[in-house]
């Protein structure tokens, strides 16, 4: 817990790092849209009231604060997502810059043969933005409590009983988590076949290439691979996509059920003269309005999650660094001079975490004197 938390303060700090100003000026319309809101719930039932004693004043007053509310929200609410947008684009490109940085500064080979290396950077790389949404959930955490519990409060002034229909949406909640981390355990699962997937398909589109492999007539080869990959990554997001709708059916299954017994409870009290019309429109206002909400806590949710991934990810992608830049921070002196030439028989080796060798029974003999020159891919 306390490193989630953590977490969670790097990505506030991050986010304030790269833009003070814009990040408070989200925080401020966040925290304005949630006190409108309230007031706009408040209003509701003022309304509701005045309506049913025949308030023509109270009514229009209450009407008028309603309407400015509405306003205030939608405007706030314009303003929050270009800010957040453009925040989102910042922290995003920030985060990939980062990530390079850290992969040129590794003074070694190893972590680009890697493929659990490689994995964390293909799920890092433009996902800098979850950090961003993370933070505005975080905040709308705050809005959602207040109006929550002004929608409880609301609905007890009705009947007492109806202010546990909240918690009907627990189920809603664990199930959205729930398949949120289906869905999480997927893309990581088929991150190595995603990864060889486009490695395959970019080859057809370097020039060089994309000439051996017409050459030596390897297109048709490379080609069913690519979409048999292909075909087996949609399938798993396919077959993850049913597990996580059926959650969350199960889920909201729940609350609609108690929604449903909610307006039946209060239709049926009000068939008997124990209440009245406005305290069904009431009831009904407020049961989409805990939908609306709850509905908005899953996404918060999965934002948060979303953003713990990622900063895992990029904490372990800095430890790697740190540990291999500590580990190679004297180099190995060039001799001046080589007498016998270099000799290498039977050599195997194979990178840590890696289940292939890149080289194996490796002879080579090379005698003093001659110039060779080994070339890669980047002429390097």
């Amino acid at each position: 817990m306390i490193e989630r938390l953590r977490r969670i303060a790097d990505g506030l700090r991050l986010v304030f790092r790269i833009d003070r100003s814009r990040s408070t000026l989200v925080f401020l319309c966040l925290l304005l849209t949630s006190v409108a809101g309230g007031a706009m719930s408040l209003s509701l039932k003022w309304l509701v009231n005045a309506a049913v004693s025949h308030q023509l004043s109270s009514a229009l007053w209450a009407g008028a604060i309603i309407a400015v509310s509405q306003g205030v929200i939608q405007i706030l609410s314009n303003i929050q997502g270009n800010l957040e947008n453009m925040l989102s684009q910042e922290v995003s490109a920030f985060v990939d810059r980062d990530v390079l940085r850290m992969i040129s500064e590794v003074p070694t080979l190893e972590h680009l043969e890697r493929p659990d290396y490689l994995d964390r950077v293909s799920l890092v790389l433009g996902k800098g933005d979850d950090i961003a949404a993370a933070t505005w959930a975080l905040t709308n955490v705050v809005g959602l409590i207040l109006r929550l519990a002004v929608a409880m409060w609301l609905l007890a002034t009705v009947q007492p009983i109806l202010a546990l229909l909240p918690l009907f949406a627990i189920p809603a909640l664990l199930a959205t988590r729930r398949s949120q981390h289906i869905e999480e355990q997927v893309e990581e699962e088929i991150a190595p076949a995603q990864r060889l997937s486009h490695h395959l398909h970019n080859l057809f589109l370097d020039a060089s290439p994309a000439k051996e492999i017409r050459i030596f007539g390897a297109d048709d080869e490379l080609s069913r691979r690519s979409d048999a990959l292909w075909r087996e990554t949609t399938s798993a997001r396919f077959r993850a996509g049913w597990k996580s709708a059926l959650w969350s059916l199960a889920g909201w299954s729940v609350f609609a059920a108690a929604f449903a017994a909610a307006l039946a409870y209060v239709g049926v009290r009000a068939t008997q003269g124990h209440g009245s019309a406005g305290e069904v429109v009431l009831v009904v206002q407020l049961s989409n309005q805990i939908r609306g909400q709850v509905a908005s806590a899953s996404m918060t949710v999965q934002n948060v999650v979303k953003a713990f991934l990622m900063m895992d990810r990029l904490s372990w992608m800095a430890d790697y660094a740190s540990e291999r830049t500590g580990r190679h921070q004297t180099p190995v002196a060039t001799p001046s001079r080589l007498n016998d030439g270099i000799h290498i028989e039977n050599v195997t080796f194979r990178y840590p975490g890696t289940e292939s060798d890149v080289l194996r029974d490796l002879s080579l003999d090379i005698p003093a004197g001659p110039r060779l020159c080994t070339s890669g891919i980047a002429a390097a």
